[in-house]
């Protein structure tokens, strides 16, 4: 008798893991975009998406073949990586079901090789990304923040690398290539994901995995910046300049929830210890307070924890960067609207992207993976109308009848195209209510070219020892209460009466000027559009006697024209 003798390897950080159908918990109304790996060999034959509610292959419905798309589906092949893409739009609950990447052998007696998917498709998934789509430098780092729900809290959490299903578990550091791949769990609904080091042979497809759920995450890896050369004599020097990128990983405080004032200690990619400040908002501020202030290095980056978002700001209160005018740059805009109102808000886009759809999602979770488009530019759906200035790169959002179940994060969007490039987009989170914390009086204010405008901002109670501000919106410049400031040509004066509300005058209009601006204070804003039409034209005033008619008087080279006044005039 012959004997199999089966040798079962236990290894507790990194393993092989093959499935035998990937299961998926998607979110309604979203989107999503899964790789199908396939063998160099299969790269002249067709690539194909089918779906069965049974779970039967032979009888699968074909979707789509590669490089077409049909109704929601697209399907991509990318010859050079031997893989194929499938994206799914405008998810429904009726797409439930098995699903497999195909790919046809061509013989009819050898069955076309397949990898199955059980997708589900739910209101609340159990396991979601907060980017599908990340991004990093070689040598630098990045990182992914996996959500599941309550019932997957005791499960195991991985993440795994697609093209060879090679896995990292929590609570381990490993190595992948020659980068760094830590996983820690907050065991308060999330678990996050750093890489560090990155090489360019780290890109790729990635699976966050919990118990028998995954959803797929694509990283790209670009160029390391150039160092910087300093000449100090005789020695020469290299350094790297620490990015934005940098910044926020060293930032990324992990889920974890601190006291306002708690003082929270960080090293920077640099090896240098500084000192941040959690400060009160409604999201949370994590504020540099001790350190080198500079304008040029505010910058900032979100990230979720829990049902919160973590805002990271270096140098953002920095003394010298706040005073009078400051460039500030938003990575969440907060509005407070009345219920039963109507809000115009303007989304700012590069010119390159003219030509680029644009459109407004929505979700009330703030994953804006699985937000829901409201409208794309140029249409109205139900109470959302969007409207595109290509000649102004901008469109405009009008919401009407606003409602308390329309709070909720939002987001400006613009389509790039491609699969491995995120859409552009700005984040505003907005809540309903009957009694605003801010808002102005006129959401629309004029004036003419030379003369001047007022603005008045009113705010509740709670804001009234809050910073306020005028804020331009295009080049997100800001003017604060109490100075003098010039913009363009003309003067911007800002004034708080103390009594919950405060009025901007701009004086000496320019027709550069017009445009959109943000009353702000605190963390809440609300935006204004101004217009500047021409001067008037200039009245020269003749002393004139009664019963002469309409006459030019010609004095030197001089013509000035007078109206008599008549009665009738009169």
């Amino acid at each position: 008798m012959d004997y199999l003798l089966m040798f079962i390897f236990f290894i507790p950080s990194i393993e092989s893991q093959r499935w035998s159908a990937r299961q998926l918990s998607l979110q309604s109304g979203g989107n999503f975009t899964i790789p199908c790996h396939y063998d160099m060999k299969y790269i002249q034959h067709k690539k194909y998406w089918c779906y069965n509610a049974g779970g039967a292959f032979n009888y699968c419905t074909i979707l789509a073949y590669e490089n077409t798309t049909e109704d929601r589906v697209t399907v991509t092949d990318y010859p050079a990586q031997s893989l194929f893409t499938v994206t799914m739009r405008d998810l429904r609950s009726g797409d439930t079901g098995m699903y497999w990447c195909a790919v046809e052998t061509i013989r009819l007696t050898e069955p076309d090789v397949k990898e199955q998917f059980y997708i589900t498709v739910k209101s609340d998934p159990d396991v979601s990304v907060l980017e599908s789509s990340v991004s990093g430098q070689e040598g630098g780092n990045v990182s992914v923040q996996c959500l599941y729900s309550a019932g997957y809290q005791n499960e195991q959490k991985w993440w795994c690398r697609s093209k060879d299903q090679r896995c990292y578990t929590v609570g381990r550091t490993d190595t992948s290539q020659n980068s760094t791949v830590q996983t820690s769990d907050d065991g308060r609904k999330s678990f996050s994901v750093e890489m560090s080091g990155l090489q360019k042979s780290d890109a790729g497809w990635y699976w966050c995995k919990t118990g028998d759920l995954q959803v797929p995450v694509h990283l790209s890896v670009s160029d390391a910046p150039p160092a910087t050369i300093t000449n100090t004599g005789s020695a020469t020097v290299t350094t790297k300049t620490e990015s934005a990128t940098d910044l926020s990983i060293h930032l990324n405080i992990k889920s974890q929830f601190y006291s306002v004032g708690e003082q929270i200690e960080k090293e920077t990619s640099a090896g240098v210890q500084q000192k941040y400040e959690y400060s009160s908002s409604r999201f949370g501020w994590l504020a540099l307070k001790y350190g080198p202030c500079s304008p040029s290095s505010v910058h900032s980056q979100s990230f979720k924890s829990k049902n919160k978002i973590i805002v990271c700001a270096q140098n953002h209160i920095c003394s010298d960067v706040s005073a009078g005018i400051e460039s500030w740059r938003w990575s969440e805009r907060q509005l407070s609207l009345q219920s039963g109102g109507t809000v115009n808000i303007p989304c700012h886009y590069d010119m390159k992207y003219i030509h680029h759809k644009k459109y407004w999602c929505y979700d009330a979770r703030t994953a804006f993976n699985y937000c829901k488009i409201l409208a794309y530019e140029n249409t109205t759906q139900d109470r959302v109308t969007v409207t595109d200035y290509p000649a102004q790169s901008l469109f405009t959002v009008t919401m009407r009848d606003l409602q308390s179940g329309d709070t909720g994060m939002y987001w400006c969007a613009v389509e790039i195209g491609g699969i491995f490039q995120r859409d552009v987009k700005e984040d505003l989170y907005i809540t309903v209510k009957s009694d605003p914390d801010l808002s102005v009086l006129e959401s629309s204010v004029s004036g003419q070219e030379g003369g001047s405008v007022s603005v008045q901002c009113l705010y509740s109670a709670g804001y009234q020892n809050e910073q306020k501000q005028w804020c331009r919106s295009k080049d997100q410049r800001c003017y604060t209460v109490g100075r003098t400031d010039t913009s363009q040509n003309s003067a911007v004066q800002i004034s708080d009466d103390g009594r919950r509300s405060f009025s901007v005058e701009m004086s000496g209009l320019q027709k550069s000027d017009a445009g959109w601006y943000w009353c702000k204070t605190g963390d809440l804003q609300v935006p204004v559009h101004l217009s500047v039409s021409d001067a008037p034209p200039a009245v020269t005033s003749v002393s004139a006697t009664e019963g002469t008619s309409i006459s030019e008087a010609t004095s030197g080279s001089a013509i000035v024209t007078t109206k008599t006044e008549s009665a009738t005039d009169l």
